[in-house]
């Protein structure tokens, strides 16, 4: 059973919302106005942390900001009404989800239980220890939310995305190096992020502007040996422009396009949080002449491909997304019952490994699961070097 604080006053909460969480099953709700709520997290533990509409934006920014120190492996969403672009700046760099008020029960509730599936995975004894150790979950970018939002308009175009990206010149910086890398195959110069979003597509953008919003706030100095943040993008790139080249479908593409760009942010989560451990897994690795995610298996007890999927989980990202992520090293355990996009990124992992010259790894792919999607025949061919396309 999960515990769940909210914090509200009671105003603007929509009839019945609260009553109606009280009585699910999987969760205990517990509410409280601000000063109480307060009080309760110093004296009680909980597994989620939310703040109602009845609150102003800047007192739930506050009270989960005390969240955030005093439980930082709580949840933290905030469920929040019209605010101003300051107070909704501050509550996004402290919420795990920003959620509007406007919802239905049903709605809250599909997140709640998506969370709880979240918060089961996390108390297995590897996660919990590594989550222990990371101690402070990230949030957000804002530049993400920011997106996010926009890309819900209908109105939304090249010119409206780029203006949001255009404010934060780090991550403007980095969309403009992966436009132009080799990995996206572009034949001209693109010289605005206007000119990215019109090369790359507007959904596929908000997955390169995540990772690179993510870099901005590490710092060269603070990783550990062997680890390349300029590499980690890199791959990425490259893993998703391959995964997204093989899927007609174009939904499903721009979801392996978004998994195969943040499928090893597992990897930066480990590498920013737990710099020793992470270069004592690399040597691990190489002294047993074994690859990086048995090494974290054994030593861990899970995989980065576990903390990226949590890590996504958390920011509210498409369960299909955090899927891909999670299963890119073994898409059989994924549910997929044809070529779809967890797939598509496991393949493209292992062609963009053998084109950047990474020792073969006999185990990297899933034969047995690709013959039996009649697929291991054209992966073959696109390993001996024929294009990637989809079959």
């Amino acid at each position: 059973m999960f515990r769940i604080l909210v914090a509200d006053e009671g105003k603007g909460t929509p009839d019945g919302l609260l009553g109606q969480l009280a009585n699910h099953a999987g969760w205990t709700v517990q509410t409280a106005g601000i000063e109480a709520a307060r009080r309760a997290l110093e004296s009680a533990a909980y597994e989620v942390v939310m703040t109602g509409p009845g609150l102003r934006a800047a007192d739930s920014a506050e009270l989960l900001q005390q969240a955030h120190l005093r439980q930082p492996l709580a949840v933290r969403l905030a469920l929040c009404r019209q605010a101003s672009v300051d107070e909704m700046h501050r509550l996004m760099s402290v919420a795990h989800q920003v959620l509007g008020s406007g919802g239905d029960v049903r709605s809250l509730e599909r997140c709640i239980e998506r969370i709880c599936r979240l918060l089961r995975q996390r108390g297995q004894p590897g996660m919990q220890r590594v989550l222990g150790m990371l101690a402070r979950l990230p949030v957000l970018p804002r530049v993400y939310w920011e997106l996010a939002a926009e890309l819900e308009r209908a109105s939304a175009d090249s010119a409206s995305v780029a203006a949001i990206i255009e404010q934060d010149p780090v991550v403007t910086t980095r969309v403009l190096q992966l436009a132009n890398s080799a990995f996206f195959g572009v034949q001209r110069s693109v010289r605005s992020v206007r000119d990215a979003a019109t090369v790359l597509g507007l959904e596929p953008l908000r997955s390169v502007a995540l990772l690179a919003g993510l870099s901005r706030l590490v710092h060269a100095g603070d990783l550990p040996g062997g680890f390349s943040l300029e590499a980690l993008q890199g791959h990425s790139a490259r893993v998703a422009r391959l995964a997204a080249a093989m899927l007609n479908d174009p939904e499903e593409s721009k979801t392996a396009f978004s998994a195969g760009m943040l499928h090893h942010i597992g990897y930066l989560m480990l590498a920013v949080n737990l710099p020793r451990d992470y270069q004592e897994l690399r040597e691990a690795a190489f002294r047993r002449n074994t690859s990086m995610e048995q090494a974290e298996l054994e030593v861990l007890g899970c995989s980065h491909a576990d903390i990226g999927a949590q890590t996504l989980a958390l920011w509210g990202l498409p369960l299909p997304l955090i899927d891909a992520v999670a299963f890119h090293h073994r898409p059989s355990g994924s549910g997929e019952l044809r070529f779809g996009a967890a797939t598509a990124v496991h393949v493209a992992a292992a062609l963009a490994d053998e084109a950047e010259g990474k020792p073969a790894d006999p185990a990297a792919l899933e034969w047995d699961f690709l013959r039996r999607l009649n697929a291991a025949a054209p992966v073959e061919r696109w390993r001996r070097g024929e294009p990637v396309r989809p079959f």
